[in-house]
């Protein structure tokens, strides 16, 4: 895990040394938004929450249709009032924390800068569950799969939105995102 975050901590420093070309160009994402995380306990029903999500990424251009990019992910889930106030919290909810690090690529399609695109990457994340029957605090590496919309505001400015999907050990989890390029 430590040799795989160093590895990603490197590619994020080497993408930010690129030169730019006329073609491809460096950029900055910034996103926010809501996940939504479930996790079975036994053979019972699976229990959810949500959460909020948090993302910051510097990514490359290339050409037209291909844009790499480094991410540090957050989520993470806060509640208000107290558990008093609900008894059913300890048995319906669960509190969610995550933090990731990873290298995502996103295709544009029909091949332009801006459009549709799907996403794909890796990251390697550290996340605490708690208030469940299994509560766990686990490190890995997961998948991330996601599609979006990338409409451009400005020679340098883009806002967007997308679905990404990932998993987290035995949290499932996906997010409802939009952002900003710059």
């Amino acid at each position: 895990m430590a040799l795989r975050f160093k590895v990603f901590i490197w590619l994020i420093l080497l993408m930010a040394g690129l030169p730019a070309s006329a073609d491809s160009k460096r950029f900055v994402e910034t996103s926010i938004g809501v996940g939504f995380h479930q996790i079975k306990i036994g053979d019972n029903r699976p229990v959810k929450t949500t959460s909020e999500y948090l993302s910051l990424s510097l990514g490359y251009q290339l050409k037209y249709t291909l844009a790499i990019m480094g991410s540090f992910k957050f989520w993470n889930t806060e509640r208000m009032g107290s558990d008093e106030d609900n008894n059913e919290y300890a048995f319906n909810d669960f509190n969610f924390t995550g933090l990731s690090t990873g290298i995502d690529a996103q295709l544009f399609l029909p091949f332009l800068t801006q459009g549709p695109y799907i996403k794909a990457g890796h990251h390697c994340w550290t996340a605490y569950v708690r208030n469940t029957i299994n509560i766990f605090n686990h490190t890995g590496c997961s998948k991330l799969v996601g599609l979006g919309m990338l409409l451009k505001t400005g020679s340098n400015h883009s806002v967007f939105t997308e679905v990404l999907i990932t998993r987290f050990k035995k949290v499932e989890s996906w997010m409802l995102v939009i952002g900003g390029r710059f």
